[in-house]
């Protein structure tokens, strides 16, 4: 007994703008886009059912778009990202006395720690020293602020 079968589409195709656009979106995102690939290769004429390994230059097709996309197209975007959250950042300097080199440094020195750290070797000092550089002091000074 023979059963009529009817070939039904891939989820993604070609057979139109809207659909292209949404198979190479996902090609691009690496999401299934083997399964794409293999459907590619082995698609064949219009109205006609796939033929195993039927066109398998395809691979090439993807294989530069991927390239393409991922390596170039990508890193635009990330470096447009960065440039646009530099030039905000930028902006709130406007009216800033300082240019950006002293911005710079000024940040610098008031993110600067010591190297070696001074620890006195009188006993006196060495209490004083460890009670100005403890939480404790930072919170009496605090207590006595307010």
């Amino acid at each position: 007994i023979i059963e009529e079968r009817s070939w039904e589409k891939s989820a993604f195709h070609y057979d139109n703008v809207i659909k292209a656009m949404l198979t190479l979106f996902v090609v691009s995102t690496f999401e299934g886009w083997p399964g794409i690939l293999y459907v590619s290769i082995d698609s064949n004429a219009a109205d006609v059912g796939p033929k195993e390994d039927f066109r398998p230059i395809i691979f090439l097709f993807y294989f530069i778009y991927i390239i393409i996309l991922a390596f170039f197209m990508i890193n635009i975007f990330v470096g447009f990202v960065i440039v646009t959250f530099q030039s905000e950042g930028e902006a709130d300097f406007k009216n800033c006395p300082l240019d950006k080199n002293q911005r710079n440094c000024i940040e610098f020195a008031l993110n600067a720690k010591p190297i070696k750290l001074y620890i006195p070797k009188n006993p006196i000092q060495y209490k004083l020293w460890s009670f100005a550089t403890s939480p404790l002091c930072e919170n009496t000074v605090f207590l006595a602020i307010i």
